[in-house]
């Protein structure tokens, strides 16, 4: 990931805020850029890809779409989970919201964008099934990053094409 955050603790010349420090890393830029309180480092970093101007904002199944639409088709394709960036796997109706969707960050392949947009495709043209119910899929149903049966609070907020590779963003929304 270009712009993360990270705790300070071993970077002891800048601990503003004590073993409560963390540090905001844009890596395009050449490593730390901001030092700041734990609390806020998720609002910071979430702040600094929306104005990245390779971000696409996306947060629901039909902006997905359009955003993917808009990377290189045959891209690698990651989702951003919890700061490690994974392969995307099945997406299946996500467990916190059984009317919602939810990509898994465990695939195994090397997915490219067109692969992905091909599913989220078929997903908004046929649904997907939810327990014991098939579930319309509008372009207006949200989605997640989680593992299957599982509540993460990853909601998608964008797309960032970066170097040569395509990340699908995420925000915990607890």
């Amino acid at each position: 990931m270009d712009i993360y955050a990270e705790s300070a603790l071993h970077n002891t010349e800048h601990l503003p805020y004590g073993p409560d420090t963390y540090q905001v890393v844009d890596e395009a830029q050449g490593g730390v850029i901001a030092y700041c309180h734990r609390d806020s480092a998720e609002r910071i970093v979430s702040a600094l890809r929306a104005a990245d101007n390779r971000t696409i904002q996306a947060s629901t199944l039909g902006s997905l779409v359009e955003a993917l639409e808009d990377c290189p088709p045959s891209a690698p394709v990651f989702v951003d989970y919890h700061g490690h960036l994974l392969h995307p796997g099945v997406a299946t109706y996500y467990r916190g919201y059984h009317d919602e969707l939810a990509i898994s960050p465990d695939g195994i392949g090397r997915d490219t964008v067109s692969d992905l947009v091909l599913t989220l495709r078929t997903i908004l043209r046929d649904g997907f099934t939810r327990p014991g119910t098939e579930t319309a899929a509008p372009e207006s149903t949200g989605v997640w990053v989680a593992r299957y049966r599982d509540t993460s609070d990853l909601h998608v907020v964008g797309v960032r094409v970066e170097r040569s590779r395509v990340v699908i963003l995420t925000e915990n929304r607890s």
